[in-house]
């Protein structure tokens, strides 16, 4: 799909419609909810990134050996898996900094 398209780096995998359209409206709708909620932003939270950019890089080994149930798998391309992890990280920021 995004083969010949110049600046697209090698491996680029888009998904499905309905799934870049879901990816794409939750990652919105928690930039709203971050642009709204202004969570704090210390070291801590910071360090406490790592386990997510763990997950996303473990997500797409998975996704790269073909070791993902299908349903889950066109989330584990590259680049919608940072779109993904990126969006379930400060999904859980927001609500954890809401209860604190």
């Amino acid at each position: 799909m995004l083969d010949g398209l110049p600046l697209v780096p090698d491996g680029t995998a888009i998904p499905p419609l309905p799934y870049l359209v879901a990816v794409l409206l939750a990652a919105v709708s928690v930039a709203v909810a971050v642009r709204r909620q202004r969570p704090r932003v210390t070291g801590r939270h910071v360090l406490a990134l790592v386990p997510w950019i763990a997950l996303g890089a473990g997500f797409h080994v998975l996704y790269v050996v073909d070791a993902l149930p299908p349903f889950v798998a066109p989330l584990g391309g590259s680049p919608t898996v940072y779109l993904v992890v990126g969006t379930l990280a400060a999904a859980v920021w927001v609500v954890a900094d809401a209860a604190a």
